[in-house]
């Protein structure tokens, strides 16, 4: 199986966390523009608010699409914010 081509934005160090642990770029439109990905992990309490930190996270970054992985199963809040946030949609469909 090949590597996932990802980039950890830690690379191994303790930093200030601004939202982004991963950044998967990928290539998806007829032009070849590069678009991104960013993950955010965490295993901690989450809430909604996480989720419309990750939703200014992706704006700020100019994202095509933001991952939120956390270990507790997500509350109705976090399920309405992540949806209000829209779907991201393959220009090659």
């Amino acid at each position: 199986m090949d590597a996932f081509p990802a980039i950890s934005s830690k690379k191994g160090k303790k930093s200030k966390d601004l939202g982004i642990d991963v950044k998967i770029n990928f290539i998806d439109d007829s032009k070849d523009t590069p678009k991104t990905v960013l993950v955010h992990v965490k295993s901690g309490h989450v809430k909604s608010g996480d989720i419309r930190d990750l939703h200014g996270t992706v704006d700020r970054e100019n994202a095509a699409i933001g991952i939120y992985i956390t270990l507790e199963p997500p509350t109705s809040d976090m399920n309405n914010e992540a949806i209000s946030g829209g779907f991201y949609c393959s220009e090659l469909r």
